[in-house]
């Protein structure tokens, strides 16, 4: 299942989406966030994300994909980080939900 992400109270647009095979290779990354926030990227539910914990959420993707080691994934993992960049400067809260 994919994830759309939002504008709080805006869920009419969505600003980006992770489908279901970027929810896979981002799995370990989506529970490492859970871990150490409490918020989970539920496929089947829904959530308010902070910029701050975005912010970390690309962190520990960079931890995760360093850049020299992504091999094939290489230009699915950049275009992932740079939507949750553009969601960062946004600096609004964001709802992720699930389909």
């Amino acid at each position: 299942m994919s994830i759309h992400f939002y504008k709080k109270g805006d869920v009419g647009h969505a600003l980006f989406k992770l489908s279901d095979d970027d929810c896979e290779l981002l799995a370990d990354s989506i529970f490492e966030l859970k871990a150490k926030t409490g918020i989970f990227l539920d496929p089947n539910g829904t959530v308010a994300i902070y910029p701050d914990n975005i912010r970390l959420f690309c962190s520990i993707i960079r931890s995760r994909f360093p850049a020299g080691s992504r091999g094939k994934e290489a230009a699915l993992i950049d275009g992932i980080l740079q939507q949750l960049q553009q969601l960062y400067e946004l600096d609004v809260i964001i709802q992720a939900a699930g389909d």
